[in-house]
């Protein structure tokens, strides 16, 4: 008995230290693929490249949609396109790459929490760039 008090007590705390995400449908998720950040003297315009995973007959195939807003700093803009989409959760933990054509990309990257195989810097249109 008193090991099965014991068990229970260790499960106990082991749920209250251990964080288990609540579940998500894929259908309420957008996965971020790509960030574009274009800084334009005061003003960010921040793009999303959502990816959008079909299954078919044959196999996966990958659909794309694009996000897009203008504010004075990446936290504004970012807040405005998820309330645009607030039914839907963004995903940032997988984005591969980011492409600016700020000075520095580390806004980016410690504002998203984000670790992008690349970036890459242009200084042409961001949005180009992004659909490549």
């Amino acid at each position: 008995m008193k090991k099965i008090f014991l068990l229970i007590l260790i499960f106990t705390l082991f749920s209250f230290i251990i964080k288990i995400p609540n579940y998500i449908e894929l259908n309420n998720l957008v996965i971020v693929e790509g960030i574009g950040l274009e800084c334009n003297n005061d003003k960010y315009t921040l793009y999303l490249k959502e990816i959008i995973p079909i299954k078919g007959d044959n196999g996966v195939t990958y659909k794309y949609k694009y996000y897009e807003n203008e504010a004075e700093n990446i936290d504004d803009a970012n807040k405005n396109i998820i309330n645009d989409y607030s039914n839907k959760k963004f995903f940032y933990e997988d984005t591969k790459y980011v492409i600016t054509n700020c000075k520095t990309s580390n806004e980016i990257t410690d504002y998203f929490r984000i670790k992008p195989k690349y970036i890459k810097h242009v200084d042409n249109n961001i949005l180009v760039a992004l659909k490549k």
